[in-house]
């Protein structure tokens, strides 16, 4: 890495990260024939085949989040958590790989932005061209997080707790769901179909 003008690094991360061992990359990581990886499949899926009932999409931090409720919470259910870590230009090929691997698990994407503010609306249309474009058998893709709000945070650390927790929660409990929005407590959440 002797460049013979150097740049500035920016690292965009929450501070927490800095503190969590699961964020750290290994030297082999980063040595020869590796690459960023745009989409990264989680490791602790109980049956990695056609039996998983859920691809769970997400992308930044929310993932750490998922990952501390299952061992939290000791659960162990058929799904996948899948990062897309690079939105733009999206990855089409490898998640097309993932959901065609998947063929009978429900859609899920999961984010802890409102829905307004964080990606799922492209997130959304990237889906269903991906679907209508790759020979996939369409399945309606579900969105769990909080509703569409001004701000991107309440201001209030117990209330963002309690929100991260009970959307955690929904993502797992997502086969007893109805399609209603769900109001939680002081949580501020939803579960919705795909817009028909």
């Amino acid at each position: 890495m002797k460049e013979p003008n150097k740049k500035p690094l920016f690292l965009l991360s929450p501070k927490n990260h800095l503190r969590r061992k699961e964020v750290k990359s290994t030297l082999s990581d980063m040595s020869t024939g590796t690459g960023f990886q745009p989409v990264l499949v989680d490791k602790l899926v109980k049956n990695d085949g056609p039996d998983v009932a859920e691809i769970i999409l997400c992308s930044g931090r929310i993932y750490y989040d998922l990952m501390d409720h299952v061992k939290e919470a000791a659960i162990e259910k058929d799904s996948a958590i899948v990062r897309i870590e690079q939105l733009y230009p999206f990855p089409a090929a490898r998640v097309s790989e993932i959901l065609a691997q998947y063929p009978t698990a429900s859609i899920i994407w999961c984010q802890e932005e409102p829905q307004n503010l964080g990606p799922w609306f492209y997130m959304r249309d990237q889906l269903e061209i991906l679907q209508g474009t790759e020979n996939l058998s369409y399945r309606e893709i579900h969105y769990i997080g909080r509703l569409s709000n001004a701000a991107p945070s309440g201001g209030s650390k117990r209330v963002y707790t309690n929100e991260q927790r009970a959307i955690c929660e929904q993502v797992f409990a997502f086969q007893e769901l109805d399609t209603a929005p769900v109001k939680n407590g002081t949580a501020n959440l939803i579960h919705i179909k795909k817009y028909q």
